[in-house]
């Protein structure tokens, strides 16, 4: 089983994401804030890891996280940014992000897909 952190504030689009990877067959850690995110270190060897550029209601406050799992993330971890915001998921990109989705109802599609390669 592949071990894949959520971490997305919006509650609707963290059960949509959830239930679709489950869907897939696996089953996600989430994270509602950067909080739970920072606490979900260093529990598990993530596979994947789908980061929402704005949590907690503030614009891209997720740069000390993507710093953190860029750091201490096993080698061949999946950093996906999640963000509608095209400047803003390129950022995360050039934060050290390895993919970037900008539909969030794409992404358990794009991290099955690359989990598979």
């Amino acid at each position: 089983m592949k071990n894949i952190l959520l971490i997305e504030d919006n509650s609707n689009k963290m059960e949509m994401i959830k239930l679709e990877l489950r869907e897939l067959g696996y089953e996600p850690v989430c994270a509602r804030n950067v909080e739970e995110a920072f606490a979900s270190f260093p529990a598990k060897q993530w596979d994947a890891i789908a980061i929402d550029g704005c949590l907690d209601g503030h614009n891209f406050n997720c740069q000390p996280l993507i710093k953190k799992f860029v750091a201490e993330c096993k080698k061949g971890c999946i950093l996906l940014a999640m963000s509608s915001a095209t400047e803003l998921s390129e950022e995360m990109v050039g934060l050290g992000c390895t993919h970037m989705v900008r539909k969030k109802e794409h992404a358990a599609g794009k991290i099955h897909k690359l989990l598979k390669e």
